[in-house]
């Protein structure tokens, strides 16, 4: 007789999404949901910063990031990621 075997559990990849745009950022969330990613979306680029900064650094293994957004552009926030 065989053991039944317990469901092997395997995390999913966390992806950070920042993006101004609403309605396009949801599809994109639900999009990558999935194909198995562990999704967090955030809209406002502050918010953005102040939600990284307060996790370790390899906590998201990808952060997708909108060039153009209004208070700070992808690039800025990029930077200042990789500073922290």
């Amino acid at each position: 007789m065989v053991p039944p075997t317990e469901p092997i559990k395997i995390d999913k990849p966390k992806l950070l999404l920042v993006s101004d745009e609403l309605k396009l950022s949801k599809q994109q969330k639900t999009d990558l949901c999935d194909a198995c990613y562990d999704v967090t979306l955030i809209h406002n680029t502050i918010d953005c910063l102040k939600f990284v900064t307060n996790k370790p650094v390899d906590h998201f293994s990808i952060i997708i990031l909108k060039a153009k957004m209004p208070l700070l552009d992808g690039y800025t926030i990029c930077e200042r990621i990789r500073a922290h």
